[in-house]
C-alpha cells in the first residue's frame, strides 16, 4: 500500500498528464491519434465499441481533443498523451480548442 502511494506521488510530482487511463474492455484495441503540424493524424478515426484512442502531442505546445458534451482531454502538454474509450453508436466530431480549425472525427462502428 505504502509503494503504491509513493508510486502515486511520484507521477504527481513528475507532473504525469492525467494519470487515470480508462482499461480497454476485453475486445478493445489501442488506437493512437498524432497531434503534430497543427493537425490530427488521422482526422477520421474508424473504432468499434469498448476501443481505446491515445492522443499523443508530438507538437512543442499543447492541445486539446474536445468533442462538446462527449470528452475533454483538458490541455495535453507537449510529449504528453490522452485516453479515451468513446461512448458507441455514433460519430464524433472533435476539435483542439486553443486552435479550433483543427479538427477531427470519430466514427464508431456497430
Amino acid at each position: 500500500m505504502a509503494a503504491a502511494v509513493v508510486g502515486l506521488a511520484l507521477l504527481t510530482a513528475a507532473g504525469c498528464h492525467r494519470a487515470e487511463v480508462p482499461p480497454p474492455s476485453a475486445s478493445g484495441r489501442s488506437l493512437v491519434v498524432v497531434i503534430e503540424g497543427m493537425k490530427f493524424t488521422p482526422s477520421s478515426i474508424h473504432v468499434h465499441p469498448g476501443d481505446q484512442i491515445v492522443f499523443e502531442n508530438h507538437d512543442l505546445f499543447p492541445h486539446t481533443a474536445t468533442a462538446k458534451g462527449v470528452f475533454d482531454s483538458g490541455p495535453i502538454p507537449s510529449g504528453k498523451s490522452w485516453t479515451v474509450i468513446p461512448p458507441a453508436g455514433r460519430t464524433i466530431p472533435f476539435a483542439c480548442l486553443y486552435h479550433p480549425p483543427m479538427t477531427g472525427e470519430i466514427v464508431v462502428e456497430p
